[in-house]
């Protein structure tokens, strides 16, 4: 990404990284200079199509403060592992988990 910098200002550091673990060839990426942050970060459509970016500048005086954080949905988990279950109880009951056998003329055939 090319910044362009304003009178005395200089690069302190630039950082590229995934926005979304799903679309992890959709990188954002970021400029820190000693007056300002810019940078970009990719848009999508319904989460999926990638459609554009959204940029940023803010001057470094007007950065009151900076959060981060980290959510767990229980409930999503148990939604995986009810899935998780399913899904292997049906390769399970497949052909390909011998579950099931064909009779072809007194042979039987997995």
């Amino acid at each position: 990404m090319s910044t362009i910098l304003g009178k005395d200002e200089r690069i302190i550091k630039e950082a590229t990284f995934t926005a979304n673990l799903i679309l992890f060839w959709l990188k954002a990426n970021y400029t820190l200079t000693n007056k300002r942050v810019t940078g970009h970060t990719p848009n999508t459509l319904l989460g999926l199509i990638p459609l554009g970016k959204a940029q940023i500048a803010q001057p470094l005086k007007t950065i009151a403060s900076v959060a981060s954080s980290t959510k767990f949905s229980f409930l999503r988990l148990i939604i995986g592992v009810v899935f998780f279950v399913i899904g292997f109880s049906i390769m399970n009951s497949s052909i390909f988990g011998g579950g099931n056998t064909v009779d072809f003329g007194g042979c039987q055939y997995p």
